[in-house]
């Protein structure tokens, strides 16, 4: 359903709404933003979308500053982001109620006056005709006080009439005041506001340019806005008639119908000094009668009367009924009245020379659209009524048709038999007509509001201009500031269509120009007889009469209306007020037709950006999502020259781009020169836009037509990517709403780089966990500290990719490296706990990372490494690796190798528990020699080498001498201590290459790699005599045996015979012993 929700709003929202878009976004249309729920609910609304209708009705909304306005909204479901939303079209038609509501305030305005108008000249005192009049204006005006002030014929104050309170208006008047100058000029007065000192506004000036202050009276009486008008009797002013208010500015709105009343006034109060005139002399009545502007009858009704009472008499009591029953007692009636005489007015009106030929043409002056205000008349007469106003039709004695407002009274003294009466005809075509006129215009003017479409709203507008002003030719042209051009929409000639060029917006160049640049409207009858202000150039057919209109709609220019004739046409008050008129319409209706396109293509536009979002998220490449850009750019926004820069260390360079030369691929702009709005864009991560870049000093030159160029970062938050450049042909040539678009595909960018981005770590990092796993299962199969550390950092290299990899470990105090591979060869040195970034990470226990230059205490063995991580490895030491760029590593590059280096800390505890349980397992635990498990292995072993190699190898089996009676004299304590001794001896005097084992009880045997027959006699004769420890009480003494294998000189033995002959010369050494 639809909630209202704002999800998204156009710039034209914003203008229209006054909020920024970023307030808009979370606002509920209906809630926050409309003024009153529209005729058609939103119950209803939603049911007709549900059903799949765009729900069209017209709604009041409050602007951001409280202010109201009008739009017709078109609502529509569409998909939006993968849901269902609602787009609504909002065109702003508050110029067009205005014109409603004028329109029918005027009409209103109008009735009102014409009710005014029969109520006052039903009056025929003068003090009823100005209480009247009084009353009149204050109910039309909202005024609080109206006063009237009347002359006589010389010009003394005759009356002064301060009715109800108003303030009382003086009998002797200023030499310069506000009525003086009223009866001076003849011309009304309106002033807006009366400050407390007097003044006014507007000011007020008396001939000679001084200025004339309010009355005091009036400043007392609290009186703010005042208006008035001079009362004419018999072409003069004679009096001035008074509307004030305690209000500034409140009477506006009201000068208009009070002009109009003031006019009506004058008549009334003529008649009705007439009418006084009247009672005093027939002479003079009959001078007066015959003076009188109005046209004046002096019928008998009797006939009439008598006619009526017969009906009355036969037993008709509904008249109507009878004159619906019998149609032609109308006629039959009109024939019984008799004119008595009439005045001049009379004759001019009906246009006949004097009162017989008036009576001789009068069957032809009365024609039958008049029975139906005869009948109202029969009606009055029927009741008895002495008075009687009503509108009916006349025409002239040549036959033009007259529009009259038509009132008799019944003369004093006549009342009875209605012998005579003053009849008064006023002529009211001019004001039937503009009556007739303004609907006219009115039913125009919602025609051609009736379509938002361009083309269809032109010719309605050309078709409704016709049947006010017939012409020949006709055009309008859209005004284009920022191209200095007018651009013709419609031409008309002969009712074809024909082609027109643009017009240069220069006011010399033509007519039309002059008209836009003027502002005002341009009338030329006959440009043969009144030249135009500028030099008139025709297209097509020789122009004789032109007229040019600017279309402002809320103040903007929007373009130029312009009918033409090829005779001399006659521009009328009628004609140019209903030009003007249908041009304010005009106007409005092609600036919300305008907005209207320029709404749905900026929704064709929004909707085909989203489906270049969809492709974006669905890019496998920047190369792809770059190339998906600059055809957006290109095809959707219809610009030709675009490029996208990213920043690669200290510089933005152009990867790729549309319409430029392709020279201008790789172009960089290094970030520390400070040029190029580009770079500025980049730095700041805000748009930059510059109308003329002739006028702007960062401008780096890319395109040689160029005059204005667009930068907008390509980021999301605070990660920058590079920038979006686009550049215009023509001055200040990109738009806000396109500039808006563009921003909106730079971030839909940004996001896409960014997703891709991640979608690429995470492979990366997906592939280096494998890696990483792999590495971890090699570590395991390291037998040494070495190989671990060593594998490690070659697995970080080949495995992980990075560029360079080192391994610590802690001696003491120091951190030695103990192994490297990578770019910068096997580079490393010794720190101390604490010094640089690796004795910090070895001493405070946790990893840093970044750029060198960050870090103060960084000392790098090589100039070259810009970055590094540094994660330590448990207690024993630090994982480095380093790099030659800036900005090299990120947080997942770390999370690895603080994995690594967890890796790393176990195996080499394991190597270490390993060979702790490799010694025992080959130990002998009294004595710390190698026991006879492992000689086994190592005979065999050394066996292999020395065949391999051809080295010789000896070995050598050691008794100690009378060890039972050692053990059974002084125990077994002193025995394990003898043992302990002869391995010590050994120990100190054997190599360090060579093996020594306990093989049994007292039996001992060496292995010597690479020593012959004569090296091995050696060591057994330094072993024949006790010496050192072995001297010590109680004397150890030794017997010793030997074998030698040399590999170049016999076949390899067993190890068995190695043994059997080394015990062999031992058992005879013993035997050659003497026995203790």
């Amino acid at each position: 359903a639809f909630d209202g929700t704002i999800l998204e709003a156009t710039p034209a929202a914003e203008k229209q709404t006054g909020y920024p878009r970023e307030e808009l976004i979370g606002k509920n249309i209906m809630r926050d933003i409309a003024a009153e729920e529209p005729a058609v609910t939103y119950e209803k609304v939603n049911e007709r979308l549900a059903r799949g209708e765009t729900v069209v009705f017209e709604e009041k909304k409050r602007r951001k500053d409280g202010s109201f306005y009008w739009t017709e909204c078109a609502v529509t479901q569409f998909a939006y982001k993968g849901q269902l939303a609602t787009l609504s079209v909002n065109r702003d038609i508050t110029e067009r109620k205005k014109l409603q509501e004028e329109l029918e305030h005027r009409v209103k305005e109008l009735s009102a006056l014409n009710e005014a108008v029969a109520v006052l000249t039903s009056q025929l005192e003068r003090k009823k005709v100005v209480q009247t009049l009084v009353d009149l204006a204050k109910s039309l005006s909202g005024a609080e006080f109206a006063n009237i002030l009347l002359f006589d014929e010389e010009g003394n104050v005759l009356a002064s009439i301060d009715p109800l309170g108003a303030p009382p208006l003086p009998l002797r008047l200023r030499p310069r005041g506000f009525t003086r100058l009223i009866l001076e000029t003849g011309k009304p007065l309106h002033i807006r506001e009366i400050r407390p000192d007097g003044s006014t506004d507007p000011v007020v000036r008396d001939e000679a340019g001084q200025v004339i202050p309010a009355n005091l009276v009036l400043v007392e009486a609290g009186i703010r806005s005042l208006a008035g008008f001079p009362l004419l009797i018999r072409g003069k002013p004679r009096g001035v008639f008074f509307v004030h208010s305690l209000r500034s500015a409140a009477l506006d709105q009201a000068i208009p119908i009070l002009s109009l009343l003031a006019g009506h006034a004058g008549i009334a109060l003529e008649n009705a000094e007439l009418y006084e005139k009247l009672a005093q002399g027939e002479a003079f009545y009959r001078t007066l009668f015959e003076e009188s502007p109005i046209s004046l009858w002096l019928e008998d009704f009797s006939a009439v009367k008598k006619r009526l009472s017969a009906l009355r008499q036969a037993g008709i009591t509904d008249l109507r009924a009878y004159l619906q029953a019998h149609p032609e007692f109308l006629k039959e009636s009109l024939g019984l009245l008799r004119v008595i005489s009439v005045n001049r007015a009379t004759l001019e009106l009906y246009e006949v020379k004097s009162e017989a030929e008036l009576m001789e043409e009068l069957s032809k002056l009365i024609p039958e659209e008049v029975l139906p205000l005869w009948e109202e008349e029969l009606l009055a007469l029927w009741e008895g009524r002495t008075h009687f106003r009503g509108r009916g039709v006349n025409r002239t004695r040549t036959g033009k048709t007259l529009h009259v407002d038509l009132s008799w009274r019944v003369l004093p003294g006549h009342e009875e038999d209605y012998s005579r009466v003053l009849v008064s005809i006023l002529d009211i075509t001019p004001q039937v007509e503009a009556e007739e006129a303004l609907r006219r215009v009115n039913r125009a003017l919602a025609r051609m509001s009736a379509t938002l479409d361009l083309s269809e709203a032109l010719r309605l507008i050309a078709e409704e201009i016709r049947n006010f002003v017939p012409y020949d030719a006709f055009f309008v042209a859209l005004v284009d500031k920022k191209r200095g051009k007018l651009k013709p929409v419609l031409a008309l000639e002969e009712g074809r269509e024909i082609a027109l060029p643009e017009l240069p917006l220069a006011p010399k160049e033509s007519t039309t120009a002059w008209v836009a640049l003027q502002g005002e409207p341009l009338f030329l009858e006959d440009v043969e007889k009144t030249p135009p202000p500028v030099s008139f150039k025709t297209v097509g057919k020789p122009t004789r009469s032109w007229a040019g209109i600017p279309l402002f709609a809320r103040g903007e220019l929007v373009g130029i209306l312009s009918v033409q004739g090829f005779q001399p046409m006659r521009f009328g008050e009628r004609e140019r007020a209903a030009l003007l008129a249908l041009a304010s319409g005009a106007a409005a209706v092609l600036r919300n037709a305008l907005l209207h396109g320029e709404v749905q293509a900026l929704a064709e536009k929004l909707r085909r950006i989203e489906e270049v979002s969809r492709r974006l998220k669905l890019a496998e490449s920047k190369d792809e999502l770059y190339e998906i850009v600059l055809e957006a750019v290109n095809k959707v926004l219809g610009f030709t020259y675009a490029a996208i820069m990213e920043a690669q260390e200290d510089a933005l360079v152009v990867i790729k781009h549309r319409g430029y030369p392709p020279e201008l691929a790789g172009r960089r702009l290094p970030f520390a020169e400070g040029k190029g709005v580009t770079v500025a864009a980049f730095l700041t991560n805000v748009p930059v836009y510059v109308p003329d870049v002739k006028k702007e000093p960062r401008y780096v030159a890319g395109l040689p037509l160029a005059r204005c160029e667009l930068a907008i970062p390509i980021s999301v938050g605070e990660r920058k990517f590079g920038v979006l450049n686009i550049e215009h042909d023509a001055p200040d040539g990109i738009s806000a709403e396109e500039q808006d678009l563009l921003k909106i595909l730079a971030a839909e960018l940004g996001v896409a780089l960014l997703g891709l981005e991640r979608l690429h770590r995470l492979e990366n990092l997906g592939q280096k966990l494998i890696a990483l796993h792999a590495l971890s299962q090699k570590l395991q199969r390291c037998q040494t500290q070495e190989e671990v550390c060593q594998t490690a950092v070659e697995g970080v290299v080949e495995a992980l990719g990075f560029d360079q990899a080192n391994v610590g470990l802690g001696q003491n105090d120091v951190l030695v490296p103990v192994a490297c591979v990578g770019m910068l060869g096997r580079k490393g040195r010794p720190f101390k706990k604490g010094e640089g970034i690796a004795g910090k990470t070895w001493a405070l226990g946790k990893p840093f990372w970044g750029n060198v230059e960050d870090f103060p205490e960084a000392r790098p063995v090589d100039p070259r490494i810009k970055s590094f991580v540094s994660v330590p490895i448990g207690d024993r030491g630090v994982l480095q690796v380093i790099a030659t760029k800036t900005n090299a590593f990120t947080q997942d590059d770390v999370t690895l190798l603080e994995i690594l280096a967890r890796h790393i800390f176990e195996e080499l505890r394991r190597v270490e528990l390993e060979a702790e349980l490799r010694e025992q397992a080959i130990r002998d635990p009294l004595t710390g020699l190698y026991n006879r498990r492992f000689l086994d292995e190592v005979l065999r072993r050394e066996l292999a080498r020395a065949e391999r190699y051809g080295h010789p190898l000896s070995l050598i089996l050691i008794d100690i001498d009378n060890f039972k009676e050692l053990n059974d004299r002084y125990g077994h304590l002193v025995g394990d201590e003898a043992l302990k001794r002869v391995a010590k001896a050994l120990r100190e005097n054997i190599r360090r290459v060579d093996y020594i084992f306990r093989w049994g009880g007292d039996e001992f045997c060496v292995i010597l790699p690479e020593t012959n027959g004569p090296g091995a006699k050696e060591v057994v004769r330094r072993f024949q005599e006790p010496f050192g420890i072995l001297a010590e009480e109680p004397v150890i003494r030794l017997t010793l045996g030997y074998a030698s294998w040399d590999p170049r000189k016999e076949p390899t033995p067993s190890v068995e015979d190695l043994f059997r002959r080394a015990d062999q010369l031992l058992y005879e050494m013993k035997r050659a012993k003497p026995n203790p």
